[in-house]
């Protein structure tokens, strides 16, 4: 619990909103998705998910209502779910008809989003970078839980170096890994 918290205030002292964010891509996306008020419908449904069951009670509801709105703002259509994947998480992104949601990763050749949960599965470096042969140049793997325990944030750091990958954002709850070739390689840290 300590780890968590003097990583909590690390994160604090590091982070930023959008106005410390000089990069176009990331700039839209933290100010019309990751910050977008507007409120839909499905939220209140979020919020009973998220009530019912005990698992699901560790999600910031600001956190599950930017995982509904993440597919739609990149346009993406297929999503794989890693085992550990929360079944909150799998019901939001299964609401959403349009979204192929799968558990085996060689359903597709490629995919846009790869969700990997450390909060449940424990997976080296080598396991996490495997994932990156199943993604394409505007693919998003995120990570949930890189500031859960000192491993979490090495494979973070890790992950962050190395070659392929270009943007990273960490939110502190959720790790953002983008592999767009044409843009520098930079590291942000944002405040939701």
């Amino acid at each position: 619990m300590f780890f968590k918290i003097k990583s909590y205030l690390q994160f604090l002292f590091k982070s930023t909103n959008q106005h410390g964010v000089h990069s176009p891509f990331v700039y839209q996306l933290v100010t019309k998705c990751f910050y977008n008020k507007k409120k839909l419908e499905v939220y209140d449904t979020i919020k009973t998910w998220n009530l019912r069951d005990e698992e699901n009670s560790a999600f910031k509801l600001k956190t599950l209502k930017l995982l509904f709105r993440l597919p739609t703002y990149l346009n993406y259509q297929n999503i794989f779910l890693s085992k550990g994947t929360p079944k909150i998480i799998s019901q939001i992104w299964s609401s959403q008809n349009e979204l192929d949601n799968t558990s085996k990763i060689d359903t597709h050749p490629t995919y846009d989003l790869i969700y990997i949960d450390l909060h449940k599965d424990i997976l080296s470096v080598a396991e996490v970078i495997e994932f990156f042969s199943y993604t394409h140049n505007d693919s998003l793997v995120l990570l949930r839980g890189i500031h859960n325990s000192s491993e979490h944030l090495l494979l973070w750091d890790t992950l962050k170096q190395h070659p392929q990958v270009q943007v990273t954002i960490d939110t502190f709850y959720l790790g953002f890994v983008f592999f767009r070739k044409e843009q520098a390689k930079e590291h942000f840290t944002i405040r939701l």
